[in-house]
């Protein structure tokens, strides 16, 4: 009987003590929001051609950089920019990329730099940026665009003049631009990003993500130990991830809040352990 009295003693206690358990409130799983940026782009591998001549004459005459007035030098009737650096490629010209295709392309990429003597001038603001591009992106055949070259912190807008038919599973790609700056003026054969599109804002699971009667998307917080409840605006969302925009509102979320994103109920200003 004691053994009885024992066991049903230990099943009651254990009974009780899980309903005591269940009732307690826990800590919700959180997960701490991170700015991010997400880019959809294009790699490209190209060559920039100017319009440019060799300026033997220039080296200690003219500063890197400089803007020579129409008839500094006797064979340029206008004004152009001068430079130290030549790699010999200065002799390629714009007209080089009429009716290019990825077979011309890819000889242009093939042409070895051989630095000159002297310094070179660049004789128009517009530029260009001829580079193959993987057949299967869906990189339209006109109209603008931005492309990222590498080693740069923000892209450039450009012009998209042609697009190739396929070869080899290849386009060649042909973008104009009058972005300035010593920085671009030196580029020659580099790679890139053409970019489709970008987004910037905070990263949320989707799990985290409510929408309320009205449509309004919002997440819950814990603040100082305290459930808040703050709107969002998700202007992306792919599978389990979702992006909101930054807010510049006093309550909106931030970078660094903590997250709800356990199942259970939520109450805003409910205190969690």
């Amino acid at each position: 009987m004691r053994l009885i009295a024992a066991v049903l003693f230990l099943a009651v206690s254990a009974y009780v003590g899980a309903k005591l358990w269940s009732s307690v409130e826990r800590s919700p799983e959180t997960q701490t929001v991170r700015a991010v940026t997400l880019t959809d782009s294009a790699e490209l591998e190209g060559i920039v051609i100017r319009r440019e001549q060799l300026c033997p004459a220039g080296e200690g005459l003219f500063t890197d950089g400089e803007r020579l007035g129409a008839g500094t030098v006797p064979s340029v009737p206008g004004s152009a920019l001068y430079y130290r650096s030549c790699d010999g490629l200065e002799r390629l010209s714009p007209e080089l990329l009429e009716d290019l295709d990825v077979q011309k392309l890819q000889a242009l990429l093939a042409e070895k730099p051989s630095p000159q003597e002297g310094g070179r001038l660049v004789l128009d603001h517009a530029w260009y940026y001829a580079a193959l591009v993987p057949a299967d992106e869906p990189v339209p055949d006109s109209g603008r665009c931005r492309v990222l070259f590498e080693g740069f912190d923000a892209p450039a807008e450009a012009n998209i003049l042609s697009l190739s038919t396929e070869e080899n599973g290849q386009r060649a790609l042909v973008l104009r631009l009058t972005l300035g700056g010593d920085a671009y003026m030196t580029l020659r054969k580099c790679s890139a990003k053409l970019i489709f599109s970008q987004y910037s804002g905070l990263r949320l699971p989707e799990e985290a993500v409510h929408r309320d009667e009205d449509g309004n998307n919002f997440v819950y917080t814990i603040t100082a130990g305290v459930v808040e409840r703050r709107a969002v605006d998700i202007i992306y969302s792919e599978g389990d991830m979702c992006i909101a925009a930054f807010s510049s509102d006093a309550d909106g979320l931030r970078e660094g809040n903590l997250v709800i994103v356990s199942g259970q109920e939520n109450d805003e200003g409910k205190v969690t352990a």
